[in-house]
């Protein structure tokens, strides 16, 4: 067995029973012989460092590996413990070496980075697994518990102000799209208007053409009202049922027929645009048909409300958003400004607390003593809200799941 050159001793700290670091000139040690390996370190007077040492592998001077003064340039790292027996002061210390293996840890200098935290803990990790006393050890250990806590929080809190800082720049981005998102579901209307009828226009929803050919089911509606004859449940939704008798039922004075038959139209029309997201699932096939008696009506709601994906229709969110939009503003205009939730919800796949942000949209709010049930319009309308967008899936609704 040949002698290694002792090159550098670290304390690891100033008390000499705590453990020490000592390099090694890059040589072997016979892992059968490090438990056996005793260290003396000799101490000047009222110093707390190391000034020599001598490192015995066995009896007598043939199990000396090295005995001599301290360099200061490390080659190589294994470590040792102080053994003091309790002396507060000792000037003559026998170590142990505990080091399990007989590979040696060789720096390179050129490679060295500053230590952080967490490689300050690392290094105080192997002191502590190989001579640390149990509760240095559980101290230790709970020290490690506490950084590596910090450290998770830490990356989750610069995660979230990376996703902050990506949430604010996409609103910046949106800013400019979400009055032109509000634009493309809202009709042409003037908020402004001191009265409700110059708010909103039918003609602005649906052209003459398609009013012209409703008219034969519009008549067909006022007959039966004429005759007091009730709409068939299994031709007619609960939505559109309801909002004709409400209109009869709400006149003081008799409804003219003209009038009546204007106001039968705009549920008509809005009937068929239930019917569209009720039937959004059917929309993939290639030659999907809404109403066919009425193809001029079926092809402008099919162009208008529908986006067109090769050989299908797609009824996307906005598109959605644009629906329900428009059948309550054409509900509003039908029923002298008033809108009921509750019809509404009994026809689409939509719940009353999630209609709000389109109510507040169209510049409706709730009727007084109505627990939210009715809504009305009050002039001038409420500024657009400013939140919503496209991107953002719309004015923001929730849709009930079927």
């Amino acid at each position: 067995m040949g002698k290694c050159k002792i090159t550098q001793v670290l304390q690891h700290s100033k008390h000499a029973t705590n453990p020490i670091l000592i390099g090694w000139d890059p040589g072997m040690l016979k892992d059968e012989m490090m438990p056996s390996a005793v260290c003396t370190l000799q101490k000047e007077p009222g110093s707390t460092g190391c000034s020599s040492i001598q490192v015995n592998l066995g009896q007598g001077a043939q199990g000396v590996v090295y005995e001599g003064n301290i360099d200061t340039k490390p080659l190589c790292r294994t470590f040792i413990a102080i053994r003091s027996k309790n002396k507060k002061k000792p000037t003559h210390s026998k170590v142990k070496l505990y080091e399990a293996s007989s590979t040696l840890l060789v720096e390179q200098q050129a490679k060295t980075t500053p230590q952080t935290t967490f490689g300050d803990i690392d290094r105080m990790d192997k002191f502590y697994k190989v001579f640390g006393s149990k509760k240095g050890f559980r101290q230790h250990e709970t020290m490690k518990k506490m950084n590596i806590v910090k450290g998770n929080v830490r990356e989750k809190l610069r995660e979230s102000l990376v996703m902050a800082k990506t949430e604010e720049e996409e609103n910046e981005d949106n800013s400019e799209s979400i009055a032109s998102s509000f634009h493309s579901i809202l009709p042409p209307c003037n908020r402004n208007a001191a009265v409700k009828e110059d708010v909103y226009t039918v003609d602005s929803i649906i052209p003459e053409y398609i009013m012209l050919e409703l008219e034969e089911d519009a008549q067909f509606v006022a007959d039966c009202l004429k005759k007091s004859t009730p709409l068939s449940e299994e031709d007619y939704s609960s939505f559109f049922i309801n909002n004709v008798s409400a209109i009869v039922k709400s006149s003081v004075v008799k409804i003219e027929p003209d009038d009546l038959k204007q106001r039968v139209k705009l549920l008509i029309f809005c009937e068929l645009l239930l019917k569209l997201i009720n039937s959004k699932r059917d929309l993939e096939r290639a030659k999907f048909t809404l109403i066919a008696k009425l193809p001029s009506t079926n092809q402008y709601i099919l162009d208008n409300y529908a986006r067109l994906d090769g050989a299908r229709r797609v009824l996307s969110r906005e598109s959605q958003d644009k629906v329900l939009c428009h059948v309550i503003i054409l509900t509003v205009l039908a029923c002298c400004y008033v809108f009921n939730v509750q019809t509404l919800c009994s026809s689409a796949p939509f719940s009353a607390e999630k209609l709000a942000p389109m109510l507040q949209l169209v510049g409706l709010t709730p009727a007084p003593n109505s627990d939210r049930r009715l809504y009305v319009m009050k002039t001038p309308l409420p500024p657009l809200p400013s939140g919503g967008g496209a991107k953002r899936g719309g004015v923001g609704m929730k849709r009930k799941r079927n």
